[in-house]
């Protein structure tokens, strides 16, 4: 939250860089710092710490760009790259391990410099090429910025709107924001602009800034052609006071449980595929040997490039339903229908693999992590529409970090449970249920007011709301 806090005062340009060089640094000063479990755990704390703004900014970012009814499928892009990343990294990341005693480096030395200075560069990279808002885009052009000025006025008179109908179940929880003078025309800060003073009547009043008013040649832009950004205080206020929210989180936090499970142990499970004794899905005592547990490093092998290709599909699996979410302008069914058939799916793969039909079960892997990730992008979407009036950043981020203890106690059960029932049965039947769980909560989701559907006569046609500031 705080990360995402700054972003909207120095703007993405100072900011996204900065972030990106420091867990760079970061990792690579691991390979020098860690001699053991502490300094591990320390440094492994400082890259988190490092790097856990880095989606949130990123969503927020291309808020700045995109209006609701476009912005599904960007961020559903952003999520197709992250599982691309996993299939073009894991066999790099293998081959830095496997090369002990280059340049007197151990493996894993090797990887955390490698990963870390390639980090570095693409900061700078990000900070040459990474526009501070619509103002100061280069490939946007005065007809583009005032397209997308038009959409954001109508996307803000929707949201104040959805806002007042929730003004009677918020009473007495909060105080309300002042959404009125929004829609009357107080001025809405834009990212990536410095702060103007501000006097003590501004109070939570959103501003804005000069920055945004005009492109580098000095045209005027309309006020509405960014999202309006509340004071820091308000926006925190008004996230802890929003329920739909809340509701999210939960969901974030039965999605984060599966779809983090999932990354860390599906080359376990399809290793326990190749290694043939899978009928009963045993899990070895502490007995036996690491070469009898893990069947040797071919085997392993086989089962990380195997468990890239569920990933691949879910990579493509993120961009069309991202694709069909955004021209529907429909969301709760394109998050809560994948999931619960990834549930499903997933259930069952124990009966097949008492059937002896391994390649269903291998189906039934694939078909639970393309549920759990390709559902992403809608989902942060329908984050964006909860979100009131100003106040995006803390949305986003505050989601992302509550949801994320789903994340750390997904994979921490899936190994408990393997480890005190000796199987793997009853970790697949959690990760089961929480699809499930997060489906019917998704399908269960009433308070969402609809992205606009591409309509491209309507967009042309959509009036110009808001004054002009010159």
């Amino acid at each position: 939250i705080p990360t995402n806090l700054l972003l909207t005062r120095l703007g993405p340009k100072i900011w996204l860089p900065l972030i990106t060089a420091t867990w760079g640094a970061v990792s690579m000063a691991s390979a020098a710092v860690i001699r053991g479990p502490l300094p591990f755990y320390l440094m492994r704390v400082l890259l988190g710490a490092a790097e856990s703004g880095c989606f949130p900014g990123m969503w927020w970012t291309c808020e700045q760009f995109y209006p609701p009814s476009h912005i599904t499928f960007a961020y559903s892009a952003l999520e197709a790259a992250i599982a691309v990343a996993q299939i073009v990294a894991a066999p790099f990341a293998a081959a830095l391990l496997a090369a002990d005693g280059v340049a007197g480096l151990e493996g894993w030395q090797a990887l955390f410099l490698a990963q870390g200075a390639i980090t570095v560069a693409f900061a700078g990279l990000l900070y040459a090429r990474l526009p501070n808002g619509v103002a100061t885009a280069a490939f946007l052009d005065n007809e583009d910025r005032a397209w997308i000025a038009r959409q954001r006025a109508l996307a803000l008179q929707a949201a104040l709107n959805g806002a007042d109908q929730l003004r009677g179940a918020a009473d007495g929880q909060c105080k309300e924001l002042q959404l009125g003078e929004l829609a009357r025309g107080a001025a809405p800060q834009h990212a990536g602009s410095a702060p103007e003073p501000s006097g003590a009547a501004a109070g939570d009043a959103a501003r804005l800034l000069p920055a945004a008013h005009a492109d580098s040649s000095g045209a005027a832009l309309p006020v509405s052609a960014a999202p309006p950004v509340l004071a820091p205080l308000a926006q925190v206020a008004e996230a802890a006071c929003n329920p739909r929210l809340w509701y999210l989180v939960a969901l974030k936090v039965l999605k984060d449980v599966s779809l983090d499970s999932l990354v860390y142990w599906t080359p376990v499970l399809i290793h326990a595929l190749l290694e043939g004794g899978t009928v009963s899905l045993g899990v070895k005592s502490d007995g036996d040997s690491a070469g009898e547990r893990c069947g040797g490093k071919n085997a392993q092998l086989r089962a990380v490039l195997l468990s890239l290709v569920p990933f691949g599909l879910a990579a493509a699996a993120t961009l069309a339903i991202g694709h069909s979410s955004e021209r529907s302008g429909e969301r709760r069914r394109h998050i809560g229908l994948p999931l619960l058939c990834g549930g499903v799916a997933f259930g069952l793969m124990p009966a097949f693999l008492h059937l002896g039909q391994l390649a269903a079960a291998f189906a039934c892997v694939a078909v639970a992590v393309i549920a759990a990730d390709a559902t992403t992008g809608p989902f942060w979407s329908l984050v964006l529409s909860a979100a009131r009036p100003g106040t995006s950043a803390v949305a986003l981020a505050a989601v992302n970090s509550l949801g994320k203890l789903g994340g750390a106690a997904g994979p921490a059960s899936f190994g408990l449970l393997s480890y005190y029932t000796g199987s793997l049965r009853g970790p697949i039947l959690f990760v089961a249920c929480a699809l499930l769980g997060a489906g019917v909560l998704a399908l269960a989701y009433r308070h969402d007011y609809g992205a606009p559907r591409h309509d491209a006569e309507e967009e042309v046609e959509a009036p110009l709301q808001g004054p002009v500031v010159t």
